[in-house]
Parts: structure tokens; sequence; C-alpha cells
């Protein structure tokens, strides 16, 4: 299971991106 900005991921939380 990669951990992946995925639709289909709702089981693992959002991943927070830092700004640019």
């Amino acid at each position: 299971m990669s951990i992946c900005r995925d639709p289909r991921n709702i089981k693992v939380p959002p991943l927070i991106e830092v700004p640019p």
C-alpha cells in the first residue's frame, strides 16, 4: 500500500503538502 494522493485511498489521512 503506497501512500499516495489518491481519491481511492480514503482510509489514509490527507498528506500535508508544504507551500512553495
